[in-house]
């Protein structure tokens, strides 16, 4: 596999691999995952105890798939940045399987972020969509991105935002702290 230099064009491998009694896998992670869930579908996969949560492979199929079906609806393209603004959450880890099906660049933004932080990774990563919670401990994520982007408080739920600071960006999805993704 080859991928080219942005600045000379030159092809480089993008991965290196050599004689091994381990074969190399040419699957994705989603392809992986759903062969795993095939062989053990009722076997724990994730636990969240600060949630209070607990799935099966089965189960946290079934919430990926409909994830990854909601970012579809929002009209996500593969190779589109969809920018994470969360804590270690069950609603992360299932956002990362479903970007990861739909070919998504999944940029992980540090929750503790400024506005000024916030904005910059944005623009720099170009992302379509952005992920929050509400609240992160003390952190007022709403007021944060509402300062960012005033177009926020105007828009209907749905609607693409047109956004003058954050030109790329879309979608904000707010998700509850207390529950997966919905």
């Amino acid at each position: 596999m080859t991928r080219f230099n942005q600045n000379s064009k030159q092809k480089k491998m993008s991965y290196y691999h050599h004689a091994s009694s381990n074969t190399f896998l040419y699957k994705t992670v989603g392809q992986q995952f759903d062969e795993t869930v095939d062989k053990y579908p009722e076997h724990e996969c994730l636990v969240f105890k600060e949630e209070n949560k607990r799935c099966t492979y089965k189960t946290f199929q079934y919430e990926i798939n409909r994830l990854a079906i909601s970012l579809l609806e929002l009209k996500l393209n593969k190779c589109d940045c969809i920018g994470v603004w969360l804590p270690t959450t069950s609603a992360n880890v299932t956002l990362t399987f479903a970007a990861s099906k739909l070919g998504l660049i999944k940029v992980n933004i540090n929750p503790n972020n400024t506005a000024s932080e916030l904005l910059h990774c944005l623009n720099t990563t170009k992302c379509k969509c952005l992920v929050m919670q509400a609240n992160v401990k003390s952190l007022n994520c709403i007021n944060i991105i509402e300062n960012i982007l005033p177009e926020l408080a105007r828009s209907k739920t749905g609607e693409e935002l047109n956004s003058q600071l954050i030109p790329t960006l879309k979608y904000v999805v707010v998700v509850d702290s207390t529950t997966s993704i919905k």
